[in-house]
């Protein structure tokens, strides 16, 4: 099973501007500033400060909420479980991706130079 690793330095994350949201048949792609891509295929969760605005399983995602993100920068990022990666943008916003079905995988996060994170 696919795991979000805990062990991950994510201050590459840090400090990124949202720039682009590119919605595609099997996947969703957030694209930030210096090349940092963070690839969607499985379950979310995004949220303001007050409601949950998008909670989905597989490519059920409401890419009009990915919108709310763009021109605002991750501000950080926690490791909640194993299963559970969530950043926090300039916004106040919340993106959670989940690590979900065992031979699938859920997100994948590249930046130039490393190899990509698959989860």
């Amino acid at each position: 099973m696919y795991e979000v690793p805990s062990d991950q330095d994510w201050s590459f994350l840090l400090k990124n501007d949202l720039i682009q949201v590119c919605y595609g048949q099997y996947q969703t792609q957030l694209r930030f500033e210096h090349d940092v891509i963070i690839s969607i295929e499985g379950d979310i969760e995004h949220r303001d400060e007050d409601e949950v605005l998008t909670k989905s399983e597989a490519r059920e995602q409401n890419a009009t909420s990915f919108l709310l993100l763009l021109g605002h920068r991750i501000e950080s990022v926690a490791v909640e479980d194993k299963h559970t990666l969530a950043l926090v943008f300039s916004n106040s916003h919340t993106l959670r991706l989940y690590a979900g079905e065992p031979d699938y995988e859920s997100f994948s996060i590249s930046v130039p130079g490393a190899p990509p994170i698959i989860v």
